[in-house]
């Protein structure tokens, strides 16, 4: 079985920080070993570690997992591509690393950062179930949420921090809170501010077992006639693209379904993508772009979010959408 048209054998790094995951390297690897290689070549996998991490990875790992050597890593790393190109993630190596490959391999070796990307669109049920979760416990975190005037935007920000560790999970990003006038910010980061009366959009989504939700919804503390008039017409708009999603065969044709429903309603032109994919990352593809020419394939998962941003205020509704072979549903 080969994994990449471009290249025989392919090389994936750990070397995330601390307390973050190397996206194509866990997908591959289905485990989270820092300090590792990943060696894909002929549809095999052999792991390269440390003895700080040999016994956990042995654990972890259903397939080869082999020490560092004692002396040089070059001749040890060419016996496992002894010829043809070598693939290796541009995205995430370092670029002392990558120098450092090229003066060992040279010309052989390719950029499949790309493929690796795309290769994780389609999930697998255990992910499907994953994301399931994490967005379950968003949606019941921001629906049990219960607002004063008289909090800051970081209050609120801290609680919601607080109730994504009660429930077992970790931050899939840092919370947007954003009230009042703030809320024209698409990505405002909390401030010590009041809320006051007024509305405030919370963009909150959790991480579960690595694999993220993405959940935007707006909150009002008085009247706030035309605020909750937008955000109707921004869950209208995401209710019209959820029951329309699986008449379309490319991500384009989603993006300019949205900008006309965005017309139809009389809002501005759009400062964001109608959407994007989640699922290890909190941004992956498909991305929605009317000039894309990616196709929509199921068993996908993305963030749909319509959002109007004026001069005074802004609102958004975003939930996450599973797309299968037949219909589209909100996981």
């Amino acid at each position: 079985m080969q994994m990449f048209e471009k290249c025989k054998t392919a090389f994936l790094f750990n070397d995330s920080p601390a307390h973050t995951v190397d996206s194509n390297f866990y997908k591959h690897a289905g485990a989270d070993i820092d300090g590792s290689i990943l060696v894909l070549r002929k549809g095999k996998k052999t792991l390269i570690t440390s003895q700080l991490n040999f016994s956990e990875a042995k654990k972890l790992c259903n397939f080869s997992v082999k020490l560092y050597p004692k002396g040089k890593i070059a001749p040890f790393l060419k016996k496992f591509a002894p010829a043809g190109s070598i693939g290796l993630d541009f995205e995430s190596i370092s670029a002392a690393r990558l120098l450092r490959l090229k003066k060992i391999f040279g010309k052989r070796i390719v950029d499949i950062s790309s493929t690796l990307a795309w290769q994780r669109v389609q999930k697998t049920p255990d992910e499907i179930e994953k994301i399931k979760k994490a967005a379950k416990i968003s949606r019941k975190i921001l629906s049990s949420l219960h607002l004063s005037s008289k909090e800051s935007e970081i209050d609120v920000a801290n609680r919601l921090k607080i109730e994504c560790l009660k429930a077992g999970a970790a931050l899939a990003y840092p919370p947007i809170v954003a009230s009042g006038k703030n809320s024209s910010n698409p990505h405002h980061s909390p401030t010590k501010k009041k809320l006051g009366n007024g509305i405030v959009l919370i963009d909150f989504g959790v991480k579960y077992e690595n694999y993220c939700s993405d959940l935007t919804r707006c909150f009002f503390l008085g009247a706030c006639k035309k605020e909750k008039q937008k955000y109707s017409e921004a869950k209208q708009i995401f209710f019209e693209m959820l029951h329309s999603m699986h008449r379309f065969r490319t991500c384009a044709a989603v993006a300019k379904y949205s900008q006309s429903c965005m017309k139809k309603a009389g809002w501005p032109a759009p400062v964001h993508a109608i959407g994007h994919g989640i699922g290890l990352d909190i941004h992956e593809h498909p991305y929605f772009y009317a000039k894309t020419k990616k196709r929509l394939l199921p068993n996908s998962i993305f963030a749909i979010e319509p959002g109007c941003y004026l001069s005074n205020f802004g609102v958004r509704y975003e939930d996450d959408i599973l797309l299968t072979r037949k219909k589209a549903k909100l996981i």
